[in-house]
């Protein structure tokens, strides 16, 4: 692995300075949030994070130029989280197991693999 070297500039202090903020509000998403403020909070700070690194003068590329669907990408897997949560919970918690919701859950999970498999390849 090679070294590169990091500019020190004040974006790029602000910016790693600002990370564990950015993190402790992007979780607080997850808990509190429907999937799609989830989805929106993560294309955020994967771009949050992609800035500082340019401002730390660390080359870095776009997803969309290296994956084929980066939005498709980014949505299947923030659904295929949501998913598992959702069956662990519906697993768990209830008493008289509801399995119509736990298999349909199951499927959208399945699905988001699917799709999060394709849209998540490289391109080429």
């Amino acid at each position: 692995m090679r070294n590169i070297p990091v500019t020190y500039t004040r974006q790029c202090r602000s910016g790693l300075y600002s990370i564990p903020n950015e993190a402790i509000k992007y979780l607080g998403i997850w808990i509190s949030g429907s999937e799609d403020s989830i989805t929106k909070a993560t294309f955020a700070l994967i771009k949050y994070d992609m800035d500082t690194m340019r401002a730390c003068g660390i080359p870095t590329r776009d997803p969309s130029s290296y994956l084929n669907n980066y939005q498709g990408c980014v949505r299947n897997v923030v659904n295929l989280i949501y998913k598992d949560i959702a069956v662990g919970k519906e697993v768990s918690l209830e008493s008289p197991l509801n399995t119509r919701k736990v298999t349909g859950n199951v499927r959208s999970y399945l699905k988001s693999v699917l799709a999060m498999k394709s849209n998540c390849a490289p391109k080429g």
